[in-house]
């Protein structure tokens, strides 16, 4: 009744198909939310695409209050200092030689150091920056729910159908889009020389319930025609109106 067709979670996988493991929680989560999520959701028929399990990963700035006391800096400062580190910001245009130049910031934290050396404040021509009064580590986000398969934890998603949509085609376009991205996503080598690759594996499908639906509506509608035929040729005694 909510749309949802069609249910995955990823694990990772060797070159024959079997269970190897190697990758945490938080490295699938991630795989699902930026490329695997993105990949489902332009599908045709497919209006959303919703992760579920694992952790997502985030930037923890854990603050130290007696160095923010002695830099004189407060709590709002730093927060402030974080929001603008990771924001593109546009400036004016500069024309040499008769071109136009665009002049703007590309703000995007690519690592713990780079939010480590924003800037908060300066305090007599020195800069006082993120790293000097707190703590900047990778960590996973609070979470209010888990999924599990089989009794393990697991990580994946959900593809939830447009209204009005054929189900069977959007199942069948999804399952073509993941065997379209499978050569495409992350893999690594294991401690014990195994290759692992993340591999989507589908854990609920609805295409079996619509066939089975379909074969009982099919055979439904044979009985009927059946016994019509019987009662038109019991009640006219003429097979060809029967028939019509």
């Amino acid at each position: 009744a909510l749309g949802q067709v069609f249910w995955y979670t990823l694990k990772g996988r060797d070159v024959e198909g079997n269970p190897t493991g190697g990758w945490g929680p938080e490295e699938l989560r991630s795989i699902q939310d930026f490329i695997v999520k993105y990949k489902l959701a332009g599908v045709e028929g497919v209006a959303e695409v919703a992760s579920i399990g694992g952790f997502v990963r985030e930037y923890q700035v854990d603050v130290n209050p007696d160095a923010m006391r002695a830099a004189g800096v407060s709590l709002q400062q730093v927060i402030a200092a974080v929001r603008k580190s990771n924001l593109d910001v546009g400036a004016r245009t500069l024309e040499i030689n008769r071109a136009e130049y665009i002049v703007r910031g590309l703000g995007f934290i690519e690592s713990v150091g780079d939010l480590e050396q924003t800037a908060i404040t300066a305090r007599a021509d020195q800069p006082i920056l993120v790293g000097d009064i707190a703590k900047v580590s990778l960590g996973p986000a609070l979470r209010r729910g888990v999924l599990t398969k089989a009794g393990e934890e697991a990580v994946g998603g959900v593809v939830v159908v447009r209204y009005g949509e054929n189900p069977m085609a959007t199942i069948q376009r999804v399952k073509q889009k993941i065997a379209d991205i499978a050569p495409g996503l992350p893999s690594k080598v294991l401690a014990d020389g195994t290759e692992s690759r993340v591999t989507i594996v589908p854990f609920y499908d609805r295409t079996g319930l619509i066939e089975e639906t379909l074969q009982t509506l099919n055979s439904a509608i044979s009985q009927q025609v059946l016994i019509t035929i019987i009662v038109v040729v019991l009640m006219v005694m003429h097979l060809r109106s029967s028939l019509l």
